[in-house]
């Protein structure tokens, strides 16, 4: 039987050792013509964005007729992506065109 300190010590260590993982997932800086900006990383079908230095929001990747399309769960944020270009709606509105700058 292992002890309670050989067990922490177990689990602090697999805990660092996965922390110490980081993501290859590229991000990519967005710069919209209305002068908003959002920074975007896209990972299977989920996309996460910071919009003008916010807080980080997670979107999953729902059905589109053209490029790829995302929405968060409350429905008030969609993320179009295609090609190099983006359209960011929130709230039903619909910002100007983005481009990524890096």
């Amino acid at each position: 039987m292992i002890s309670l300190p050989a067990k922490i010590t177990l689990t602090l260590g697999s805990l660092l050792v996965l922390g110490g993982c980081t993501s290859n997932v590229p991000e990519y800086q967005y710069q919209c013509d209305d002068g908003h900006q959002f920074a975007a990383r896209f990972e299977q079908e989920k996309a996460r964005i910071t919009v003008d230095g916010a807080r980080e929001l997670e979107l999953k990747q729902v059905r589109s007729a053209s490029g790829v399309r995302y929405l968060s769960h409350d429905q008030m944020l969609v993320l179009h992506t295609k090609g190099d270009e983006a359209i960011l709606i929130v709230n039903e509105i619909s910002q100007s065109t983005c481009r990524i700058t890096k």
